[in-house]
């Protein structure tokens, strides 16, 4: 791992350190079996263009994953696959078993960042960077399975000259519009490639019936939240305000892309459509109450305007003023609408129906990550996200909710307003 500078990227002697600091990263708490696209530390990319960081990896690694206590490695690419086997067999094959030497040098980098035992359980995806023979920078996409049992499963993609966030034809505002029915709205900061290239890829990935409910929510970029600037870490957030809701794109939603992708390692994706897909969940989780917010935010409006002639004419005629019986019934039925909105509102509670059937679903606790473990809020966004990028990761960490989510459920759950 290297520190990114003016010049060629180089490996320095602290490269062990920095492979460790993200391993404390990713080790945080969470389920048996959990996923995270890992936030690696500002400024560094891995890159394993070096043959002396190979030998380095070799030596290393045995006691390593001595010490992480892995009983075998599993790996495989699109065409081939070896099982690596760490400890002594029973009966040993006659011929010469495989060992690390025959994994490629992205695997092996892979492979040190998870023998650690504060990862069991984890999956992440990382875009590992390794110069071409013609000297070119290619990114090679690496999934890695810390499985509970001491397992490592390592999954290698194809290497690609193209950069995930940087498409050589990114759509414009018209095209996504046209394509999703979904236009980019601007607040303080214009769009450019990369976002517009995240939208698409994350609209892409949704069902009509999701389209024509995100439909009615401004997606807009932002500079950085504006109260807490100084939390620059922030890559996106879904807002309700008023009963308004809107998703908020922040310069930081792309500041992984170069490290991290989402999705699979035979499609990979910019780790910013899961953000944008973590953000979407909240807004369709959110739809009913944001729904029942805005009915009594313009009930409310309606009452008071209609109100408002009354109050001035008893303001210049005084209490004896005329009110017409026309006048009475609209504020009568005003009243009517507001009190049935209230209604509506607390018997949707702060989470809605679609996050009290998800809680139902769920096979775990928590959430599919150690971020969606916060609440169910988060728990929900997480595993959308999931779904739709990564459907055969939440099927591994919680078929329930991949179940419920696969038979529309959380569609079905907006019609409820109980």
């Amino acid at each position: 791992m290297t520190e990114r500078t003016n010049g060629r990227r180089g490996w320095s002697n602290s490269w062990q350190r920095a492979l460790g600091a993200m391993a404390l990263l990713l080790g945080t708490c969470a389920p048996s079996r959990y996923y995270e696209v890992p936030v690696l530390p500002p400024g560094f990319l891995i890159q394993v263009d070096d043959a002396a960081m190979r030998s380095q990896l070799l030596r290393e690694l045995p006691e390593r994953l001595t010490a992480a206590q892995l009983h075998r490695i599993e790996f495989a690419t699109q065409t081939a696959a070896v099982t690596i086997q760490l400890l002594p067999e029973t009966a040993p094959d006659v011929r010469s078993p495989p060992t690390l030497a025959e994994l490629p040098t992205p695997a092996l980098a892979a492979v040190y960042l998870a023998a650690d035992n504060k990862t069991r359980g984890a999956q992440w995806n990382l875009l590992i960077h390794q110069a071409s023979t013609q000297g070119i920078d290619v990114q090679v996409p690496v999934m890695v399975l810390h499985e509970p049992d001491g397992t490592l499963k390592v999954r290698q993609g194809l290497a690609s000259t193209k950069y995930l966030a940087r498409p050589e034809h990114p759509p414009a505002a018209d095209e996504l519009r046209q394509r999703y029915g979904i236009e980019p709205s601007e607040l303080g900061e214009p769009w450019s490639a990369p976002y517009y290239a995240a939208l698409d890829q994350a609209l892409a990935l949704l069902s009509g019936e999701e389209l024509a409910f995100l439909a009615k929510i401004p997606i807009a970029r932002e500079h950085a939240i504006a109260e807490t600037e100084k939390d620059h870490r922030t890559q996106a957030r879904y807002l309700r305000v008023g009963g308004r809701a809107r998703i908020e794109l922040y310069d930081q939603m792309v500041a992984d892309d170069a490290t991290t992708f989402c999705g699979s390692v035979e499609q990979p994706r910019p780790s910013s459509v899961c953000v944008l897909l973590h953000e979407i969940g909240h807004a369709l989780a959110d739809t009913a109450s944001a729904a029942a917010l805005g009915e009594q935010a313009t009930a409310r409006n309606s009452l008071q305007a209609a109100l408002a002639p009354l109050l001035q004419r008893e303001t210049e005629q005084g209490s004896e003023a005329p009110v017409s019986a026309a006048e009475v019934q609209s504020l009568v039925s005003g009243v009517a609408r507001l009190e049935a909105s209230q209604d509506r509102v607390l018997r949707l509670g702060n989470r809605g129906p679609v996050l009290r059937h998800y809680r139902r679903a769920r096979s775990i606790r928590n959430g599919p990550t150690p971020y969606g473990a916060r609440d169910l809020d988060e728990s929900f966004a997480e595993a959308f996200m999931l779904f739709r990028s990564d459907p055969a990761a939440l099927l591994r960490i919680d078929p329930g909710a991949h179940s419920w989510f696969l038979q529309e459920r959380h569609l079905r759950a907006l019609s409820d307003s109980e």
